[in-house]
């Protein structure tokens, strides 16, 4: 049996109450993140016997957390923190860890775990002995908006919130760090491995950046400008939006409670209707007809320009049904790791332009969506193309189901084998979907024995994955009944 040396997850949006790794009461949809869900409980059984017993196959895995893990965008930090410390008590139990370490890859819905990370990182710095020499000599330092494509050991600021639930909760476990927006690994000279949440790779997380080149040129496709722009740029120019939209408005009381009512109802015509026209008409009333210059033209810009705006809630790559990737989303994607990623890549390993790149294997999650596939990104990837894996999420998003949408855990070993096991998608007609394993091109060509030494632990303790499939099915039920409750209320 291969060693596996990496573990990744994402979008598994500890705390919301849509998301099957949060416990949530089948009778009244009530969500009680002090519980261990079902799902995930049967998914940490399973995976246990993947890895096998702490030690049993030498040194233990790194589990990286590729985005979206805390649900910071539509609830309370306490809910989803709490949710958080119920896993780690499950996968890092004292004396029996089942990773070595953890890497944090913040994405959009948690993307204040990095603001609190390089937040805490720049205090320390300043109160460090070269810090302060720094400070004296040249003034203060500009804070870090990226952390290092391929770092050395403990070069990754620290997670501090995370650090203190884990501590909190008495679990004996490594430090947690944070890596933004990318992180890398190397096999050699010739190889890597790069993992990023993936919002970048939709136009509206890089708006800011957008918006100014607009401003200033005007004309700019979003897949364009992300193209131009280096990896410090395109985070120093969309960090606040980003936080501001999907790590703090979620939290801001009972207007939170509303916003994340608003995002549920964009996934419904109806729903969505009702809501534009609410605000259409709440503007046009209270502003412009007590500012006496509304009339039936102003009122219908009005409904034209809310039609717009909640409309943005229904574009998202997640609302494309039935595609791993929309034409947009893969047009975004290809600016994103022929742009920001391929300069990085190049600055971290000292490549001159026009030299060819290591061969890339590229993880990321966002979209709920898994798939595995290659795509043959220019830019100096190589002829034979780009391995691309997707590990979907874990979070029922629309009122019909959706084979498209589910969710993934990809597995490296010791030599760089690249791995999919799609965990589930969503069930169809009564029909569930049995856990198998995936494999790109790339990474089949080199050899098999990985996929199938991961196939043959499946199929040994295929009983408990088939639980696994049949609790997440139920799950999956239960999430979308809430739902639609929730949405169609008052229609």
């Amino acid at each position: 049996m291969s060693n596996v040396h990496y573990v990744c997850l994402s979008d598994l949006h500890f705390g919301e109450e849509d998301s099957l790794m949060t416990w949530v009461d089948k009778e009244t949809g009530e969500m009680d993140p002090k519980q261990v869900s079902p799902v995930m409980e049967q998914f940490v059984n399973c995976l246990k016997t993947l890895l096998g017993p702490a030690g049993e196959k030498g040194s233990k895995p790194t589990l990286i957390l590729n985005g979206d893990m805390l649900e910071l965008a539509l609830c309370d930090t306490h809910e989803a923190a709490m949710a958080f410390k119920v896993f780690m008590d499950l996968i890092m139990p004292q004396d029996g860890e089942l990773f070595s370490e953890v890497i944090v890859i913040p994405g959009n819905h948690d993307h204040h775990l990095w603001e609190i990370a390089r937040e805490t990182q720049y205090v320390e710095y300043l109160r460090s002995p070269k810090g302060k020499k720094q400070v004296a000599k040249d003034g203060l330092p500009k804070p870090y908006h990226v952390t290092t494509l391929f770092p050395r050991a403990n070069e990754l600021p620290g997670a501090y919130l995370l650090d203190q639930v884990v501590g909190a909760s008495g679990t004996a476990g490594p430090k947690i760090r944070v890596a933004y927006p990318n992180f890398g690994v190397r096999s050699d000279s010739s190889n890597c491995l790069i993992f990023h949440h993936g919002h970048f790779t939709e136009w509206i997380y890089s708006f800011m950046s957008t918006l100014k080149e607009w401003f200033v040129k005007g004309g700019a496709t979003p897949a364009d400008v992300m193209r131009d722009r280096k990896i410090w740029d395109l985070e120093a120019e969309n960090f606040a939006w980003i936080d501001f939209a999907w790590s703090a408005l979620g939290r801001s009381g009972s207007a939170g409670q509303e916003l994340e009512t608003i995002y549920e109802k964009s996934e419904d015509p109806r729903a969505l209707n009702a809501l534009i026209s609410n605000l259409a008409d709440g503007i046009s009333t209270r502003v412009l007809l007590n500012n006496r210059i509304s009339d039936w033209f102003e009122a219908g810009l009005m409904k034209k320009a809310a039609t717009i705006l909640l409309g943005l809630f229904g574009v998202t790559e997640r609302g494309h049904d039935q595609c791993p990737l929309s034409e947009e989303g893969l047009r975004t994607l290809f600016s994103y790791v022929e742009g920001p990623l391929r300069q990085q890549i190049q600055v971290s390993l000292n490549i001159k332009e026009g030299k060819a790149l290591p061969q890339m294997t590229f993880v990321f999650g966002h979209t709920h969506k898994p798939f595995v596939a290659n795509e043959p990104f220019g830019g100096g990837y190589g002829p034979n193309g780009v391995d691309v894996y997707n590990t979907g999420g874990w979070v029922v998003d629309t009122l019909v189901p959706d084979q498209c949408h589910g969710a993934a855990m990809v597995l490296v070993d010791e030599a760089f084998n690249v791995v999919s096991l799609r965990l589930y998608n969503e069930p169809y007609d009564g029909t569930t979907y049995p856990v198998r394993v995936q494999q790109g091109p790339l990474g089949a060509s080199k050899g098999s024995q990985f996929r199938d030494d991961i196939t043959s632990s499946i199929e040994q303790n295929k009983a408990l994955w088939d639980e696994f499939t049949s609790i997440a099915a139920s799950e999956v039920g239960v999430r979308r009944k809430f739902l639609k409750k929730r949405v169609l209320s008052n229609l």
